[in-house]
């Protein structure tokens, strides 16, 4: 009887459990493997990195590097191919372990069915490869492999590198100067300078005046760029946008300065086409050539106080020893 009554009570702390919406820990599939039973993951995504879209490429097929999260799932090719609203690569494993691939996670994936799994297709070189979606480059990428061997999904990340794509591939929309950056600090005196900048990009026909001018403020710099064409209306800089100073002339532009001998990626916008045609640049600006040309306003005020102090104590010291002189000479001339 009082067996009966405690599997009575059991059932009714179960059922109880069951209905009062307390959460239960959700058990791992054992088609996936678990954290344990796969390799050492690192990250894939490095700082500063942004999505690459499809929309920021231009259409077409490029070899491209791939990063992975781990040793055991190495991706020695990448073919890209780019479409106006989609990407998808056919990439080369270094191993044959894998029978199939889901971009996504091994729970996900046990979830599909056959049909949204990328299959292995051995190539002539009897190396296995496989078609995927690729969302963005330069963006960790859940994908998640079957083991032949030990029937279990198991989880990696991996990237495909937008700065391995070939020259001209990327869009301007692609271009950093769209987006914050970090602003390094600029170790100069205040004041106003001269400095050499060069240009590199586009079709290596615009030019821009250097040395170029900028003006350094409590570690922060503006730079004053004048291009060799009235035809520019705008310019992009760490996201702003930046309209010529000038009316007048060559176009001509006041705009942060984010580093020193560094390449600082800016957009030019120009007109001088049948549309406008935004340009991807970059400038670099020479530390070692900067030339001061005008202390900043404030430290001249305290340069000419000093100065203007200075000189009133060697007066005072003068006028001192003068008197101080005359003074001796008078007493000896009394004694006598």
């Amino acid at each position: 009887m009082m067996k009966l009554k405690k599997i009575a009570v059991s059932v009714l702390l179960a059922t109880m459990v069951l209905t009062s919406g307390v959460p239960v820990m959700a058990t791992q599939n054992s088609k996936v493997a678990t954290q344990g039973e796969r390799a050492k993951q690192s990250e894939v995504e490095e700082k500063g990195m942004y999505p690459i879209e499809a929309s920021d490429i231009v259409e077409g097929k490029y070899d491209l590097k791939v990063e992975s999260s781990s040793s055991m799932f190495r991706v020695v090719k990448a073919v890209l191919t780019v479409k106006p609203d989609s990407m998808t690569a056919v990439i080369t494993l270094g191993g044959k372990g894998y029978e199939k691939l889901y971009m996504g996670t091994g729970e996900e994936a046990v979830t599909k069915d056959e049909g949204e799994y990328s299959k292995a297709i051995e190539d002539s070189n009897g190396a296995l490869t496989y078609e995927v979606k690729v969302d963005a480059l330069d963006k960790g990428l859940e994908c998640t492999g079957f083991s032949k061997r030990k029937q279990k999904w198991y989880d990696h990340q991996i990237l495909f590198r937008a700065d391995s794509l070939p020259a001209g591939a990327l869009k301007s929309s692609a271009s950093k100067a769209h987006h914050k950056m970090d602003v390094k600090p600029i170790k100069l005196e205040d004041g106003k300078y001269e400095i050499k900048v060069s240009l590199k990009g586009g079709s290596g026909r615009a030019k821009i005046k250097t040395p170029a001018e900028i003006v350094v403020k409590n570690k922060k710099a503006t730079a004053k760029i004048t291009w060799s064409s009235k035809n520019y209306d705008y310019m992009i800089v760490n996201g702003k946008k930046y309209t010529p100073v000038n009316k007048k002339g060559n176009s001509v532009f006041e705009i942060p300065v984010l580093a020193l001998d560094k390449k600082m990626p800016v957009i030019g916008d120009t007109t001088a086409m049948s549309k406008p045609y935004e340009i991807e640049y970059f400038l670099t600006f020479d530390k070692k050539s900067a030339k001061l040309v005008k202390v900043e306003s404030n430290k001249a005020t305290t340069v000419t106080i000093i100065t203007g102090a200075c000189v009133v104590v060697l007066v005072g010291i003068l006028m001192w020893k003068k008197n101080k002189k005359n003074k001796h000479e008078k007493i000896k001339h009394e004694k006598k």
